[in-house]
Order: structure tokens, then C-alpha cells, then sequence
């Protein structure tokens, strides 16, 4: 699945969401008063095969994290030691700093002592200091160097650091693009079993209004910002996520229609006050067709 491919209803996944819920609205299922029930009680509408399609889509999700952590193991383990070569570096960065501001010191009494008989001659002594501003500025001089190279060899690791962060927020973001797809595919097919299910049902007009339900279920990890600590991304707590969807009651259906199977536009409205809701999708126009289905993330946790 490329990150551009649009989302795709399969035909063998359409007749199979049409045919179940088709037989679930002629049996009644669910009852008009088992949805008023979950309503009073403020839980998300649902059903056996809306419940193992989000299944489904939950293991497949697992499957996209496993695969995220296998492809950056790698990565994880470069920025570890690098990150400790890091810090050893710092380290050897203060140790040169600290040594330039000892090579700068001013000569004291014992440096400027005679060190042969020659410096010893009252007549050499602008000889002497010479020399010993001389050894100064060679020690000043090595100092900074080696300074610098510790500078330098900080920069290279934080760079290397860096480069190596970004290729796993990378990774990540990937697995969440595969990961929301996946919820998407999930939120499409819970979306027209559910208008199958109205389209038959006896009650199915007064169904409509009550269908809160939990058309897509999102892990902690897909909705968690890619900007954290690369280390930690996608190992966090779990909390599931949840989309509610709203069914609009089509104005009139005609014979023709029903004969044919076709649907009323399933209309994906604002958000439910739902404590367990986390997200909106829009697209999936019609259960017939492919469509692409984009989330946008709220606050709530299920």
C-alpha cells in the first residue's frame, strides 16, 4: 500500500458487508430497543460483524506497529550509542575547555624561573621571557586545538544524531499513514453494513437516528505526534481512539432502488457528544465505490 493509494472497497468485502447486513436488518438485528438501550447509556451502537471488522482492522494495525519496530531496530540502536558517544563527548568538551583557560593562566613565579646558566645571566633575561611566552603560546595554541576538535567531533555526532531521529520519525509516520488507512478501509465497510442493515430493517427510520456507533477504532500510537523522542515512538500506553459516524434517513426510497441495491449517500455529520469519540472521517460517499476517507484527530479516549 503506497502512502498515495486511494482507499479501495473490495467487491468480495462489499457483498459480504451487503449480504450481513442485509440478513441481520430482515432478522430484526439489531432490536429497535437494543439501540435505545445503548443510546440511555450513552455507549457506541454496535453489532457481531461491525465488531469483527474493527477487530480485524485493530490486528492489522499491531501488524503495521510490528513491522515499524522491526525496520527501525536498527536505528534505535545507532541512536542509543550515539547518544552515549554524545554525552562522552560533552564530557571531553568541558575537560578541553577547561584545560584552554589553565593554558592561558599568566606565567607565574616558577615558570619564570632559570632553567640553565645561561638564562641565569642578568643580561638574558628578556631571553628568558621571550622563551617562556613562546612555550605559552604553543600550550594556548594546543589547547584550543584540541578544543576545537572535541567541538567539531560534538557537531558531527549531533548531526549523525539527527539524521538518524528524522529516518525513524520517518518510519513512524509511515506506519501511521498505513495504520489510519487501515481504520479508514474499517470505517467504509462498518459505514455500509449499517446502511444495509436500515435499508431492510422494519424499523429501520427509527434506527437511523440512534446509530452512534464506533464505525473506526484507532490505537494510542496512530493518533501520538511524530515530534516525541524517536526512542519512545509507538512504545507509549495503549488508549483506543474512536470514530463516530451518523447515518442520515434518506428522504424516500424508490422500488427501483431497493431492486437494485443501491444506497442513499451515507452522510458522515460532525462528531456525536460522545466521551468515547476521537475522530471524524469524511469521504466514503457511497459503499459501491472506492473512496479516499480522512481522519482529523480530537480529544477522547476509549
Amino acid at each position: 500500500m503506497s502512502d498515495d493509494e486511494e482507499l479501495v472497497y473490495r467487491r468480495r468485502e462489499r457483498l459480504a458487508d451487503r449480504w450481513r447486513g442485509r440478513r441481520d436488518g430482515r432478522r430484526r438485528h439489531p432490536a429497535y430497543s437494543d439501540l435505545v438501550a445503548m443510546a440511555d447509556d450513552e455507549r457506541m451502537i454496535t453489532a457481531p460483524h461491525p465488531e469483527s471488522l474493527i477487530r480485524q482492522s485493530l490486528r492489522r494495525m499491531e501488524t503495521e506497529l510490528v513491522r515499524f519496530e522491526a525496520r527501525t531496530a536498527g536505528d534505535r540502536a545507532t541512536l542509543a550509542r550515539l547518544r552515549s558517544e554524545l554525552a562522552a563527548a560533552a564530557v571531553g568538551l568541558e575537560r578541553g575547555t577547561a584545560a584552554v583557560a589553565r593554558a592561558e593562566a599568566e606565567l607565574d613565579e616558577a615558570e619564570l624561573r632559570p632553567r640553565n646558566h645561561t638564562e641565569l645571566l642578568p643580561e638574558n633575561r628578556a631571553v628568558l621571557l621571550s622563551r617562556r611566552d613562546e612555550m605559552r603560546n604553543r600550550r594556548i595554541a594546543a589547547a584550543r586545538g584540541e578544543e576545537a576538535a572535541q567541538f567539531a567531533a560534538l557537531n558531527a555526532l549531533a548531526a549523525r544524531i539527527e539524521a538518524v531521529k528524522e529516518q525513524i520519525r520517518t518510519e513512524f509516520v509511515l506506519a501511521q499513514n498505513r495504520a489510519r488507512w487501515e481504520g479508514a478501509h474499517c470505517a467504509v465497510r462498518v459505514a455500509a453494513y449499517w446502511e444495509h442493515v436500515v435499508l431492510v430493517h422494519p424499523e429501520g427510520t427509527y434506527l437511523t437516528p440512534l446509530l452512534r456507533f464506533a464505525a473506526q477504532e484507532l490505537p494510542s500510537w496512530v493518533t501520538t505526534p511524530p515530534d516525541a523522542d524517536p526512542a519512545d515512538l509507538g512504545r507509549g500506553p495503549f488508549e483506543s481512539h474512536r470514530v463516530a459516524q451518523r447515518l442520515e434517513t434518506p428522504p424516500r426510497l424508490d422500488r427501483r432502488r431497493r431492486r437494485t441495491g443501491r444506497l442513499y449517500r451515507a452522510d458522515h455529520a460532525d462528531l456525536v457528544d460522545h466521551p468515547d469519540r476521537a475522530d471524524h472521517v469524511d469521504g466514503a460517499d457511497h459503499p459501491d465505490r472506492a473512496g479516499s476517507v480522512d481522519t482529523e484527530e480530537v480529544e477522547g479516549t476509549a
